[in-house]
């Protein structure tokens, strides 16, 4: 298991850089396989869990989560609203358009 974790934790911390690998997913994965034979890796797990564990209370938090919907909505209505004054003032022409 020692071998496969380490593997799992490398391709994870490629899978940071590179877009095709998701990358926390399986250094979570191989710290899971890591924790079955040591106890640092298990601590490691736990605290992970933990914060994750409050991550979610706090997202979940129904008043929080108002607040993160306005906001998502108002950065959506600012894109929306910078895209159109864009395309009014410059036009709008498909990439693969050639002109001909």
């Amino acid at each position: 298991m020692f071998m496969i974790g380490t593997a799992m934790i490398g391709a994870g911390i490629a899978g940071l850089i590179l877009p095709v690998l998701p990358g926390w997913a399986l250094i979570f994965v191989g710290l899971g396989l890591l924790a079955t034979e040591f106890a640092w890796a298990e601590r490691v797990l736990d605290r992970v869990r933990a914060r994750f564990a409050a991550a979610a209370d706090v997202a979940l938090d129904p008043r929080k989560r108002r607040r993160n919907v306005l906001i998502m909505l108002l950065v959506i209505t600012a894109f929306m609203a910078v895209s159109a004054w864009y395309v009014v003032t410059f036009g709008f022409t498909w990439p693969w358009a050639t002109g001909d």
